[in-house]
């Protein structure tokens, strides 16, 4: 039997692109303030920060941590990971747009062609062949905390020959803001800050009031840090087309709109939950044109460690990865399932990497094949009578109710849960 897999034996690298297909990303500078900027001629411009925590990966001489980590909430949650972004919906080719701003609140949402639908924006994990066969015992257990307890939006199906676990980017981001977000370099990068800016995405204005003002209100104007700056800065992706010109409604406005009368204020949690609702999902477009900010973060995923840690489900990734499959997140649109992002997390064995960073070619040949094909699981019969038997082991020693049980204790009445929190 082969000795066990340990995390220091693995390099992790991360690309990005707005495609599945490999020969469109780029490699991730990871813990960087510098934003990762990935355009498609149709779909989205986007400025990507990714920080993890106990990093080590690629590119080389990467930091370890991020300052990120170091502010409120992550400090207190623990983070292990963020993935924030700032992207600007485009037009697509033949789409003209009627209307302006948000849905006019009727429940009718807005008019075809103004932007993508809060229900059909996207966020997730998708695996493009089957991993049933690597799966660890409790999967269904922890599919059902996810949504029980975390995110109530999620759907998914781990033994699909497709997996996937997708909710909708409105329900999923624990930070949304209309309006481009602050670009801090002492603070890690790409900074989000729930709510939206004062003024319109053409000027500066970074102070939040309630967003709870009924739909028409009077719009106050104050100056604040947020700009609309390009290039080095990372300060919005725009375009220059004027197509995709947005609604003259300023962010903060726009937002008070869709959220008139909702209860949701600047609150994150209130905002997730609000999303869930058929309502909200047709109030909430995601304009064309204009420009949002979003980050996703949690503890559950600890990189350094190779380790997945669910309240009452925890296991050891290397102990049961098939070697060469990554973690895939995908944002993308529900009905075209065309992607407009694709993050590609892959681990690589240390002796698959060059001194100055560049993959070997073996290590090349493992990404494509786990990236764009299903894969075959050749076991000798002596091989497979020592899985099944490992396997049956880890499933009889499994104990759902113990599992459930712990994550009910420790995150029912948690803020920020499922079940905290009532919205209109």
């Amino acid at each position: 039997m082969a000795p066990p897999r340990k995390p220091e034996d693995y390099t992790l690298r991360v690309t990005a692109g707005p495609s599945y297909d490999l020969s469109t990303h780029v490699q991730v500078p990871i813990n960087s303030p510098r934003l990762t900027h990935i355009e498609s001629d149709e779909g989205m411009d986007i400025d990507l920060n990714v920080r993890i925590q106990n990093y080590r990966g690629l590119p080389r001489g990467s930091p370890e941590s991020s300052a990120y980590f170091d502010r409120e909430p992550h400090r207190y949650n623990r983070d292990q990971y963020s993935i924030g972004l700032r992207f600007t919906p485009k037009r697509p080719k033949g789409v003209t747009g009627k209307s302006g701003g948000g849905g006019d609140g009727d429940g009718d949402g807005a008019v075809e062609g103004d932007g993508i639908s809060a229900a059909d924006l996207q966020f997730g994990n998708d695996f493009d062949h089957p991993i049933r066969n690597y799966l660890p015992p409790g999967v269904n257990t922890a599919m059902n905390i996810l949504k029980w307890w975390i995110d109530p939006g999620l759907e998914g199906d781990a033994y699909a020959d497709e997996p996937f676990l997708y909710g909708p980017a409105l329900s999923s981001f624990n930070s949304v803001r209309v309006g481009a977000g602050e670009h801090d370099e002492e603070g890690g990068g790409l900074w989000v800050e729930e709510g939206a800016s004062s003024e319109s995405d053409n000027e500066d204005g970074d102070e939040d009031e309630d967003d709870d003002e009924p739909a028409g209100a009077e719009e106050k104007q104050e100056k604040g840090t947020e700009g609309d700056n390009h290039g080095a800065a990372g300060q919005g992706p725009k375009s220059n087309n004027n197509n995709n010109k947005p609604s003259s409604t300023s962010s903060k406005k726009w937002r008070a709109q869709v959220l008139a009368n909702s209860g949701v204020g600047n609150d994150p949690k209130k905002r997730q939950k609000w999303a869930l609702k058929d309502d909200a999902k047709k109030k909430w477009v995601w304009e064309y044109g204009r420009t949002y900010a979003v980050d996703f973060y949690n503890p559950y995923i600890d990189f350094g460690k190779c380790e997945l840690k669910l309240p009452g489900f925890g296991v050891n990734v290397l102990r049961y990865w098939d070697g060469e499959t990554g973690l895939r997140y995908v944002l993308r649109n529900r009905l075209t399932k065309k992607p407009y992002l694709v993050i590609l997390f892959t681990l690589y064995p240390n002796d698959m990497v060059n001194e100055d960073g560049t993959l070997k070619p073996d290590a090349l040949n493992a990404t494509a094949r786990a990236s764009g094909g299903a894969k075959t699981e050749d076991y000798g019969e002596g091989e497979c009578d020592a899985k099944a038997a490992a396997d049956k082991k880890e499933v009889d020693s499994f104990k759902e109710d113990k599992a459930l049980d712990e994550a009910r204790e420790k995150l029912e009445g948690v803020p920020g849960t499922a079940g905290d929190d009532d919205v209109d």
